[in-house]
C-alpha cells in the first residue's frame, strides 16, 4: 500500500474526531486501530445476564450478531476505500475471539451487566 491509500484508510477508519462511531445505533461502537498492514477492529456493546443458561444463549446471539456487523463495517470500509482512492481493498480475516466483562452484580439479585467485546484482526493484502 501506498502512504496515499493508507491516510485514505486511516481517515475511513477514524471515528474518534468529526465522526460518530454510534451512528447507526446507539447500542454498540465499532472501534479499529491501524498496525502495520494490520487493522483491528473491537465490537463493544452493553448486555442485561440473568441466568447462566440464558446467559449462554445471549453470547451465542451476540456472538452472531458481532460477527454480522463487523463484516458489515470491513464491507462499507471496502465500498468507501474504492469510491475515494480508485482501487479496491483486499481484505483477509484473521483471528476472531470475545470477551464479556462483568461491571454490575449484585447477590440480592440474579441480573448482570456486562461489556460484551469481539475483536477482530484483518490483514490488508497488496
Amino acid at each position: 500500500m501506498t502512504f496515499e491509500h493508507v491516510n485514505i484508510l486511516g481517515q475511513i477508519l477514524d471515528t474518534t474526531f468529526g465522526h460518530s462511531s454510534t451512528a447507526k445505533s446507539p447500542t454498540f461502537s465499532i472501534k479499529t486501530t491501524m498496525s502495520g498492514d494490520r487493522i483491528n477492529v473491537t465490537y463493544t456493546t452493553i448486555v442485561n445476564l440473568v441466568t447462566d443458561r440464558v446467559m449462554r444463549d445471549q453470547v451465542r446471539e451476540e456472538e452472531r450478531i458481532s460477527e454480522k456487523l463487523i463484516g458489515d463495517f470491513m464491507n462499507e470500509v471496502k465500498k468507501e476505500f474504492k469510491k475515494v482512492a480508485g482501487s479496491s481493498l483486499k481484505l483477509k480475516k484473521g483471528d476472531s475471539t470475545d470477551e464479556i466483562e462483568l461491571i454490575s452484580m449484585s447477590s440480592y439479585s440474579p441480573k448482570r451487566t456486562a461489556y460484551y467485546r469481539r475483536r477482530a484482526v484483518y490483514t490488508v493484502n497488496g
